[in-house]
């Protein structure tokens, strides 16, 4: 709840989502949302509105996973200039996604070669 309001989500309309070491979608919706899959969740909040929102078990501690001990503002810096790729990635840290889809067998994937340590 605080987080769907520290976000800027305070009524009904704005959405958004926060990277951090996974990645969540936070919004506020007048009525609850029911999902039969259970990936998006609800809480009722004081004003009555209902701040559905999902996580998903990908983000950016992928990153310091597959790097470790690595500068990431050097490599942003890298990245940047050499601008868009063609590679394809579902970084999981480990075993399993939740949102926007539950396969708790789920493990990462892409489509280019493994970093390297340098």
């Amino acid at each position: 709840m605080c987080g769907t309001a520290g976000s800027g989500a305070l009524a009904p309309g704005p959405w958004n989502s926060v990277l951090g070491t996974t990645l969540v979608l936070k919004g506020v919706a007048p009525r609850l949302l029911r999902d039969p899959g259970g990936v998006v969740y609800s809480h009722r909040s004081l004003t009555g509105d209902w701040p559905p929102g999902g996580a998903s078990s990908t983000g950016a501690g992928a990153l310091t996973h597959a790097l470790p001990g690595r500068d990431l503002d050097e490599l942003s810096a890298r990245s940047a200039e050499r601008g868009a790729t063609s590679t394809v990635a579902y970084p999981l840290v480990s075993a399993g996604e939740r949102f926007p889809f539950s396969a708790p067998r789920r493990r990462g994937s892409s489509s280019a070669p493994p970093p390297t340590a340098r």
